[in-house]
């Protein structure tokens, strides 16, 4: 009987263990996808510079889009890359468009000018970290809802609760973007 009561204690203690561990894995793969993110977000920063001077060609015909610039490349610069801030990340993605749609519309009202090939390849590059970005936020959001799971199901809840006492994190939406659909999800 006591070896029984033994055996079950030990099989307790490595369920107990794997719980935590697996709450540990999940938390560590929301900081990762997370970190892609804000690596990403630090790659649009090294390719700002060179998008402002060329805008800076520009400048007599569009000066709104080197603000545009500028107000992004300070959003980024202003995201933790200590701390998941969604909220600031969707303000990112915001500026984003809008430079985008800038340039895009400079491009297209002054094709002659000198710099419009290298403007064009530099909307090229910043189409392709969009890509990646938004590829990121998927993976991130998975994450997220596996974490959370992770920690709200029971018997991992009661694990959480007893030792890390982690939060659910948010997932990253775009509110602009849900308002375009007519459906809204409601999980209550």
């Amino acid at each position: 009987m006591i070896i029984f009561l033994l055996l079950l204690l030990v099989i307790l203690v490595i369920i107990i263990i794997a719980i935590y561990n697996g709450i540990i894995n999940l938390k560590n793969n929301v900081a990762r996808s997370w970190s892609d993110i804000i690596a990403y977000e630090r790659q649009k920063i090294k390719l700002l510079p060179d998008l402002e001077r060329v805008s800076s060609k520009y400048l007599d015909h569009e000066k709104s889009l080197l603000i545009s610039v500028t107000s992004l490349r300070s959003a980024i610069a202003a995201v933790s890359p200590g701390s998941i801030d969604t909220k600031a990340l969707s303000d990112i993605e915001q500026k984003t468009q809008s430079v985008l749609s800038g340039f895009k519309a400079v491009a297209e009202a002054y094709p002659n000018l000198q710099s419009a090939d290298v403007l064009r390849d530099l909307m090229a590059e910043m189409i392709k970290l969009e890509e990646n970005i938004t590829a990121a936020v998927t993976i991130f959001n998975r994450n997220v809802a596996d974490f959370n799971t992770g920690i709200e199901v029971f018997p991992s809840s009661i694990i959480n609760s007893l030792t890390t006492r982690l939060s659910p994190v948010p997932i990253f939406n775009d509110s602009s973007a849900e308002y375009n659909f007519e459906y809204k999800f409601n999980a209550q």
